[in-house]
């Protein structure tokens, strides 16, 4: 099984002559389970031809926002479409899931209480929109 990891940002500097980039990181998470891994920097405008170049997608984490104005953000959703249309599975993770879920029609907005880490609770006020 092949997986493409959509990469959308990279680690910290300090962090990749050990670590490598967000491809890597996966490759070693799934190593010995038959998955080749491949990764396109799609923030360098590095796509895969087509949604069958994988069996699956992966996009990755980044410290840019969804709704920044960067070259690449377009295109990528045009590929998180397109993946759609193929019925190719594609997975995002911290903002690989909030592209996916603006490039399908959802609102992404920055948050105005800034950045959280950990758990947090939130009300939703108006569910429907």
């Amino acid at each position: 099984m092949k997986i493409g990891v959509l990469q959308t940002g990279r680690p910290p500097e300090a962090l990749r002559p050990a670590h490598g980039d967000y491809d890597a990181f996966f490759a070693r998470l799934l190593a010995g389970r038959g998955i080749e891994v491949v990764g396109y920097a799609v923030l360098d405008g590095v796509f895969p031809q087509s949604p069958e170049e994988a069996d699956g997608w992966l996009i990755a984490g980044s410290k840019f926002g969804v709704y920044e104005d960067h070259p690449w953000i377009p295109p990528l959703e045009d590929f998180i479409r397109a993946c759609r249309a193929a019925r190719r599975p594609l997975v995002g993770i911290c903002f690989g899931h909030q592209i996916l879920a603006q490039a399908l029609g959802g609102r992404v907005e920055k948050f105005a209480g800034g950045w959280i880490v950990g758990e947090r609770a939130y009300a939703l006020d108006d569910v429907d929109g």
